[in-house]
Parts: structure tokens; sequence; C-alpha cells
């Protein structure tokens, strides 16, 4: 459905939405890729694993940024 004020779908993000989802995608991406590094490095391996979740988390918003919606991950069915 079009909304009639901006011409754009309702489920659409603006581009300043777009722009902050891409921050807050590269930071959990840089944050997660330090984070293995330094599990890999030092010895607490659990901050391996934590790391890998941040990284997929931030890919979710990564890829909110480059389709300009909210990501829809279905949790149930």
């Amino acid at each position: 459905m079009i909304n009639q004020k901006d011409e754009r779908p309702n489920d659409a993000l603006g581009s300043g939405s777009r722009a902050f989802a891409a921050a807050m995608g590269s930071v959990w991406v840089v944050a997660g890729l330090y984070g293995i590094y330094r599990g890999v490095s030092t010895d607490p391996r659990y901050l391996f694993a934590l790391s890998v979740f941040a990284i997929i988390y931030g890919a979710l918003w990564l890829n909110t940024a480059r389709t300009g919606r909210w990501g829809r991950i279905p949790l149930w069915p």
C-alpha cells in the first residue's frame, strides 16, 4: 500500500533509517571479527561463539540497510 504523503510503501524505511541500519550492521560485524580474533588468540573460547552471533546479528542489520525493509525472521510457524 502506498502512503499518499511520501509516495513510498508503508513498510519501506527512509534513507536515515537505512543509514542507521548500515552503521549498526558495520559496528556489529567489526566487533564480531575483533571478538573472533581475541577468542582465538587468548584463552576465553566462549568469546569466539559470542562473536559468531554478533556477526550474524550485524548481517541482519546490513540486510535491513540493503533491502530498505525490516527483516522478518520466522521464529514460529
